[in-house]
């Protein structure tokens, strides 16, 4: 394309020498387009690996990292389940040491369902959502019902008991909740615990 428009500024086009607006001269066409005229290419790499060879989650996680790294703005900064295609060791190795490092800068909110992300990054306020259905009801019927507190706080007000429904999210306090929904509830907390912790081997 620059070429032939070279080529009729220089009146060898094959079409004749291109008309000129009024006020422009061939010196300042050139300048207009030559003046800014700059190419750049980035190469993204994270430990060694180049984004084209990375797997689905370490690209999202590079990204991920390269858009709050560079972003001059300090306002609050979305992220919807950042952990997807992650194992739990990348997870919390790599996104929740890079959210605990970044979230002193700027307020991050995520959408997660990992309790890594969670507890790992130390979440300051839980803000738990429930859709209403027949065994997670929300008091009054709602279809969505919210609930925000910090992982230490375990307590909850009792409703009354004329209450026509207790909502499924005040029965308990945040810490349960989070321990329900996360982890699948104390007893399968539990049962890991003890098998991580089990001091029997079996052969495979």
């Amino acid at each position: 394309m620059l070429e032939d428009i070279w080529c009729g500024l220089s009146n060898k086009s094959q079409y004749g020498e291109l008309p000129l607006k009024s006020g422009y001269t061939l010196r300042t066409i050139l300048q207009r387009l030559f003046d800014d005229w700059y190419n750049i290419h980035y190469t993204v790499t994270s430990e060694n690996d180049t984004i084209s060879d990375m797997s689905p989650g370490k690209k999202a996680l590079a990204l991920l990292e390269l858009l709050i790294s560079l972003k001059d703005s300090q306002c609050p900064i979305l992220i919807d389940q950042p952990e997807d295609d992650l194992d739990n060791r990348s997870i919390y190795n790599e996104l929740v040491r890079f959210i605990k490092s970044k979230k002193c800068q700027r307020q991050i909110i995520v959408v997660t369902h990992n309790a890594n992300v969670v507890l790992g990054a130390d979440a300051e306020q839980v803000i738990i959502a429930n859709q209403n259905g027949k065994d997670t009801p929300n008091s009054g019927g709602l279809r969505f019902a919210y609930r925000s507190g910090a992982i230490e706080d375990n307590s909850y007000e009792e409703s009354p008991s004329n209450s026509e429904q207790i909502g499924v999210l005040d029965k308990n306090g945040i810490q349960t909740q989070i321990c329900d929904i996360l982890e699948g509830g104390k007893p399968a907390l539990e049962l890991r615990r003890n098998k991580y912790t089990s001091n029997h081997q079996t052969n495979l």
